[in-house]
């Protein structure tokens, strides 16, 4: 996915253009060797939902007794 197509709506911390049935890879493993002097590339991907992982990613939920310290004022 190209993030300059995402359309974005900041005022809510939202994505617009993300559709329930879209998904997305993300690198959970990137194993890097040389193997008899030429370079080797081994890397796994996870499929998430774009709209769930998305709205994780933008308001991450954390641990219970985990919080981000409040904002100045």
């Amino acid at each position: 996915m190209n993030l300059s197509s995402v359309l974005r709506d900041g005022p809510n911390m939202a994505f617009t253009n993300f559709f329930p049935t879209k998904e997305i890879n993300v690198i959970s493993s990137n194993n890097f060797k040389v193997i008899d002097g030429n370079p080797n590339f081994d890397v796994k991907y996870q499929k998430f939902n774009a709209l769930e992982i998305s709205k994780e990613y933008i308001k991450h939920t954390y641990r219970e007794g985990w919080k981000l310290p409040d904002m100045p004022r």
